[in-house]
């Protein structure tokens, strides 16, 4: 289906810029106007969002208001054990304690990397191919700069993956080669050098640039409204630098 007045009427992201919309007003615009199976495709980005706020949660640190669950509403999934995915819910039931939960929690976001992997096609497939594997290159990365071996790391993962491969061959080196797609990512992060708030923009700079030109030749289409929603988020992560519920947030890039 394409959405022409709803494409049309959505102001230009431009870095740097204010957005002129902010991530609650698009999703009322998408709640009125996209059809149900279209809405779910929406749901799926926001639920990845929802498994990062869970690690907010047991980190007993602030939520991003990206997800499709608010603060109260994810407290009471957990509590009841009902409302999640149920990779989830046999995780909470495995982990009692959020010690425990800290320690183990990659495993639910490989099994979600999984699922959507099998499960979705177009942008959302490439988003959270994209997403899986920056993140487990900038914590492979971050690794090798602490002089550690990374193997632990990645025990969750799929060994026969040609890109786990390429990252288990450094899991002893003194100096880690980013893939050939994250090249740009890595003289962005030497640019920013040692401050973390530098280091979290230019990874969401990167980020950004990465879906700047996807789909522009399909600009009705819900694929270019899903770049359009990522995009929007990104541009407000970076905007949240400045409050100090920002802070919080440069870490659970690399999230161990």
């Amino acid at each position: 289906m394409k959405y022409f007045f709803l494409a049309s009427s959505l102001p230009p992201l431009k870095l740097g810029s204010p957005a002129g919309i902010n991530f609650e007003e698009l999703t009322e615009m998408f709640k009125l106007q996209l059809t149900p199976g279209d809405m779910k495709r929406v749901e799926k980005v926001r639920t990845y969002f929802d498994l990062r706020n869970l690690v907010h949660l047991f980190e007993q640190e602030e939520l991003e208001p990206y997800g499709n669950y608010s603060k109260p509403e994810l407290l009471e999934a957990v509590t009841t054990r009902s409302g999640l995915p149920e990779y989830v819910l046999d995780f909470l039931e495995e982990y009692e304690e959020d010690l425990e939960r800290r320690r183990h929690v990659p495993q639910i976001l490989v099994q979600f990397f999984r699922e959507m992997s099998e499960s979705c096609s177009g942008f959302l497939k490439e988003l959270f191919d994209f997403e899986r594997k920056l993140r487990l290159t900038l914590m492979c990365a971050r690794a090798v700069s602490r002089g550690r071996d990374f193997t632990e790391l990645l025990k969750y993962e799929d060994t026969g993956d040609l890109f786990i491969i390429h990252l288990l061959v450094q899991a002893q080196s003194s100096r880690f080669d980013y893939p050939p797609e994250f090249t740009e990512l890595e003289e962005l992060l030497v640019e920013a050098g040692d401050d973390p708030m530098e280091q979290f923009k230019a990874i969401n700079l990167f980020k950004f640039r990465h879906f700047a030109d996807r789909y522009l030749e399909k600009p009705f289409s819900m694929d270019a409204l899903l770049v359009y929603m990522v995009q929007l988020i990104l541009l407000e992560s970076i905007h949240r630098l400045d409050s100090d519920e920002g802070k919080k947030l440069i870490n659970m890039m690399v999230k161990e």
